[in-house]
Formats: C-alpha cells, structure tokens, sequence
C-alpha cells in the first residue's frame, strides 16, 4: 500500500522524537511504499512565533495562527498525494484540523495530552491547556484506527476523551539496536561482580541519582557480591566524585559506528538493566534491555508495565521507592535464583512483542481491516 506519513521533521531525521519517527518509517517501508509527507517550520512560522515573545510575553497567540496555518499546508498537501492511508505518529495538533474526510488515517502517539499534564510537563496557562485538550480530542476522534505504545496511554485516551476503545490498538515499540543476542548463559560470577546498565539521558526524570545510591546500598549491605553500574547519556556532574564501581559514560552516538558498538557491548556484557524512571511514556530501552535478556528494575509508572512485567521478566516498584527498596528488590532476585528465569522471560517478551517486526505485522493488520471498511 501506499502510506502517507506525515511529520513535522524530515522522516529520514534520527533526531526526530528520539529517532522514533525514522524507526517507523523504515519499519513500514519494509512492507509499503511510504510517502513523506512533510510540514516543517518555514520563514513566516519562525516570524510569527518570534513576535509572540516580542508583544505577548511568550504566549500563543501567533502559535495557534501558526498551527492553522500549518494545517492548511498539510491539507493541500494531501489533497496533491494519492496514497491508501495516511499516517501520522505523534502530531495531534496538524491532524485535528486537516485531514479531509475522505481518506483513511492512523494516529500513534506514545500519550495523551491530559495524561502529560503534572507528570512529564508543569500546568500550562489555561488558553493552552484548552486548546491542546481539543486538538488531542479531535485527533482522536477524526482517526479511523489510534495506535499507542502503552496500556496507560489506552486508557488515558479512554477515561480523559471518551475515544471509541474498539478502535484503540496497543502496539509497543520495538527495540532500536541490533539483535546479537546467543542465549541465556549463567554468568561466571568467579569474583562475583554483577554488572547493572542504566541508558537515559536525562538525569533527574530518570533518576540516576536514585541509581547510584542503590548501587553503594549493596555494596554496603552486604559482603558477597561486588555491584558495579555503568550509566550512559548524561554527562558526569563536574562538581562530584564518584567511587569506582560507577561509571558515567556521557552520551553514545548510535550513528557513530565506534560508539554504536559500544553501547552494544555494554548490553551484551551486563547482568541487569537499572532505570529508576519517575515518568516514562514508553521507554524503548526496556525494549533494547528484553533484547539481550537483561532483567529490568523500575519504577511502575506511566507505560512501563507494557515493557517490563513485575515478577515476570523484572521489577515494577512503587513509585516513590529509594535506592534502599530498589537495591533490596535486586538482591531479592539474585538470592532467590531469578535472575537466569527473568533474563529468559525478558528475551520471550521481546521475541514476541517488543521488536518492530512484531509491529509491523500488527500494523498490517490494522491496514488490511481499514481497507475493509
């Protein structure tokens, strides 16, 4: 089939929505012709939201002019393509007001708006809020078919704008590096060192620091394992020292095939996968983790519990848990005997559901029943 994305940014862009937006597209252009259909910022758009700041104290007044404007290019755009379907991940505010009546479109997004109001973002001023609140509503209700990469966002679009569930599909992301994984081995654990990977790039939503003091609770608590945690994607703090058993790697850059390499190592070579996340839409390194059989320990919150099952291929905590009640969880699972069992079912779960071929057979599906109605 012919599908028409539609973005914001050019598609082939692996800086787009964290590289989400070209993993789509090169995912459903192994089965169907993709269209790029593109509406990025052009002169009058860059104009106009410079003079909200100038004369308005930064709000959005020439924004919403803007995003009209915007959905008007979008519509003549499509109107000049001749494609099955349209597609259009993560862009509630263009589809609201442009996508003619007579062509099928899917909407994807990791959230809802109301959802992301006091977790991932502060309260915006009410005009906004209203607004976003509709053009949210609108997506949803224009979509023939609303794809989302999480349970909590399902029921998001559910609960806060009564969005037809019969017409919602949860599809999780896929992983975003390679598959080199050999199989389940016990580790040697000669000097009884166990290596925890922790991968976000921001430090304090995904608490890091909560990490690091897991890390030194079970190394204090107790004798007979020696904990070491490698962190990638936040730079190391100038002004702190850390013990040797942490590592602070700064960023790795998947499109730098030396430091792409290494992040592939570093999964390869680690025993558990530590991500004290306090707000997570859909977390596609939980994803990378289940890739290579690492048992994930987490916060439970947002989509998560789509990527990581609790006591099943890892550890969904509370939210508000401490570096204590995590480091107690991982000994849990190291004294116990689960890390071999969670690592396998972690592996199962990505087999089956977290990697985009899962997706796109999915996607498929979700095509060939638009094409019937």
């Amino acid at each position: 089939m012919k599908v028409g994305y539609v973005s914001n940014v050019d598609i082939k862009d692996r800086r787009g929505w964290s590289g989400t937006i070209s993993n789509l597209a090169d995912t459903i252009s192994q089965h169907h012709e993709v269209i790029p259909i593109i509406v990025n910022h052009n002169k009058i758009e860059k104009i106009m939201k410079g003079m909200d700041y100038v004369l308005s104290a930064g709000k959005r007044k020439n924004g919403y002019f803007c995003q009209y404007y915007n959905a008007y290019r979008l519509h003549k755009k499509i109107r000049q393509t001749d494609c099955d379907i349209y597609f259009a991940p993560a862009q509630s505010e263009l589809i609201s007001f442009s996508i003619p009546n007579d062509k099928k479109l899917i909407y994807l997004s990791d959230a809802v708006f109301r959802l992301m109001v006091g977790y991932y973002w502060s309260e915006l001023d009410s005009r906004t809020e209203e607004y976003l609140d509709y053009c949210e509503k609108s997506a949803l209700q224009r979509a023939d078919a609303v794809i989302f990469a999480s349970k909590w966002a399902k029921d998001g679009a559910v609960d806060f704008y009564q969005t037809n569930p019969e017409k919602i599909h949860i599809l999780p992301f896929g992983a975003n590096i390679v598959d080199r994984y050999q199989g389940y081995q016990k580790r040697d654990l000669e000097n009884n060192t166990i290596r925890l990977l922790l991968v976000g790039v921001e430090w304090e939503r995904k608490g890091i620091d909560i990490a690091i003091d897991c890390v030194r609770t079970l190394n204090n608590m107790q004798e007979k394992y020696s904990f070491d945690l490698t962190i990638i994607g936040v730079d190391k703090p100038t002004d702190q020292e850390y013990e040797p058993y942490i590592h602070i790697l700064g960023r790795l850059n998947k499109d730098v095939p030396e430091e792409y390499e290494r992040m592939v190592s570093y999964y390869q070579n680690s025993d558990l996968f530590l991500l004290p996340t306090k707000a997570e839409c859909a977390g596609i390194v939980f994803a990378e983790a289940a890739e290579y059989g690492l048992p994930s320990v987490t916060h439970k919150t947002g989509g998560v519990e789509s990527y990581v099952e609790d006591g099943v291929t890892g550890r969904c905590l509370p939210p508000g848990s401490t570096g204590e009640d995590f480091a107690a969880a991982i000994m849990d699972i190291i004294e116990n005997g689960r890390l071999g069992v969670y690592s396998k079912a972690a592996r199962a779960k990505y087999e089956k559901e977290l990697n985009w071929n899962s997706w796109l057979e999915s996607f498929d599906a979700i095509l060939v029943d638009l094409q019937k109605q």
